[in-house]
């Protein structure tokens, strides 16, 4: 990652050199908040919140203005794009045609009748930092684990079909429920901010990634 923006910011100064312009730095989540602002045919009017969910970032910002932003919350782990590419991985599933492993992941995940018995008998996850507005998805990747090896006890062998479907539903609702539950936590926690009250939030903005969940969409 270090290599390829280095090689792009160096890029960036050669031609603002070249060229006699000014160099603007934008932050990536920064980038990620504004795009709404510039794309939707009836873009967020400031403030709005923003819950930017992608392979390297899973973070609740609220945005005041197109240079001002705070962020109420952010991973303390991994990001919630690279725990649905991981558990794809551990769940051997494999990659549907022009998809990687977090969507292909979200295809098995979908209700299925030869997995619907053995997702059953699986507890829902445990969600993490519970009264915390922090994201971790460590701990439910080695949740899912441990269960997988309870059904499937080598991990290098072939798994069965309703197995990886069945274990792939109950990770992606507890990660999607994970969200949900931080953002209804930012919304509680406004309400309360000395700094806030008296304002309205327009609107929430999902960007990233992740953000093209259909199941996430949904909830």
């Amino acid at each position: 990652m270090y290599g390829t923006l280095s090689v792009g910011a160096h890029s960036a100064r050669a031609l603002a050199a070249a060229f006699d312009k000014p160099i603007v730095g934008v932050h990536h989540m920064q980038a990620h908040a504004l795009t709404a602002t510039l794309t939707e045919a009836d873009p967020p009017a400031f403030p709005f919140l923003t819950l930017l969910i992608s392979g390297g970032h899973t973070m609740l910002v609220l945005a005041t203005s197109e240079t001002k932003f705070r962020i109420l919350a952010k991973s303390l782990d991994d990001s919630i794009g690279d725990a649905f590419d991981k558990m794809a991985r551990l769940l051997q599933i494999p990659w549907l045609p022009g998809l990687g492993p977090g969507p292909s992941l979200e295809r098995y995940a979908l209700p299925d009748p030869s997995s619907t018995a053995l997702y059953n008998n699986i507890p829902p996850f445990t969600l993490p930092t519970r009264r915390q507005l922090s994201f971790s998805f460590a701990g439910l990747k080695s949740n899912v684990e441990r269960v997988t090896q309870k059904y499937h006890s080598n991990l290098k062998m072939p798994m069965k079909d309703g197995l990886k479907r069945a274990m792939a539903r109950r990770f992606q609702e507890a990660a999607v429920g994970h969200v949900e539950e931080k953002v209804g936590m930012a919304l509680d926690l406004l309400k309360d901010d000395p700094e806030f009250q008296g304002r309205r939030l327009s609107s929430l903005v999902v960007s990233g990634g992740v953000a093209s969940n259909i199941y996430l969409r949904k909830r």
